[in-house]
């Protein structure tokens, strides 16, 4: 067996992608499947708690489809989610201990890709913001639990700048952003245009009318 692993690591819900390719010896293919059995063990808890993680399988590729033949070759891709950073940085040590673990001694190569930091708005800025979209008497909706989608918004407060992630409502029926359907509404731009001059108003010069 040789192992590929590629990571891609998520925010809010910090997710992370792993993909892992295997070359699988005659005769270890029930090892390789108990492996990938084992994935969902690295998940727990619901969105929301601190200890939350999902692994989630989304892609396998094994041999070629023919009759009778073992694969001599695997392709397998996982995606990890986790609220904070801490928990992320657990949960990818954890992920490479089960690789290791199952390597029986074989060469194993592992990459990491998109590995998002957790995106965590700073209670002023998010104040800042509501205040101004109130001001412009647009609705504001809080969010109950995190998103669980990549967003590297996230590293705009590592070096400690006050940061908070807003969005911008299209309606419940418009098609979801990577739909093949999805067509930016372009009505939304004067509505941004909007509230981020406010903001700035209300930052630079609350006089300022």
């Amino acid at each position: 067996m040789t192992n590929n692993t590629t990571a891609n690591l998520n925010t809010d819900s910090d997710p992370v992608t792993i993909t892992v390719f295997r070359r699988i010896r005659p005769g270890r293919e029930a090892e390789y499947e108990d492996w990938i059995r084992g994935i969902p063990e690295l998940s727990c808890g619901t969105i929301g708690d601190e200890a939350f993680s999902l692994a989630t399988l989304t892609h396998v590729n094994l041999g070629e489809p023919t009759f009778g033949i073992a694969p001599a070759e695997g392709e397998l891709r996982v995606t990890l989610r986790s609220m904070t950073n801490e928990r992320m940085d657990a949960l990818m040590q954890e992920a490479l201990y089960r690789v290791e673990k199952n390597a029986q001694g074989l060469s194993v190569d592992i990459l990491w890709h998109d590995v998002f930091r957790a995106v965590v708005n700073d209670v002023e800025a998010t104040n800042i913001a509501r205040n101004a979209a109130t001001a412009l008497g647009q609705r504001c909706l809080e969010m109950p639990t995190p998103m669980r989608w990549s967003e590297d918004f996230g590293r705009l407060g590592d070096d400690g700048a006050k940061a908070a992630l807003l969005y911008l409502g299209a309606g419940e029926n418009h098609p979801q952003l990577h739909n093949p359907d999805y067509d930016f509404p372009d009505a939304l731009i004067p509505v941004a245009v909007d509230l981020f001059c406010q903001i700035l108003r209300d930052i630079l010069s609350p006089e300022i009318q």
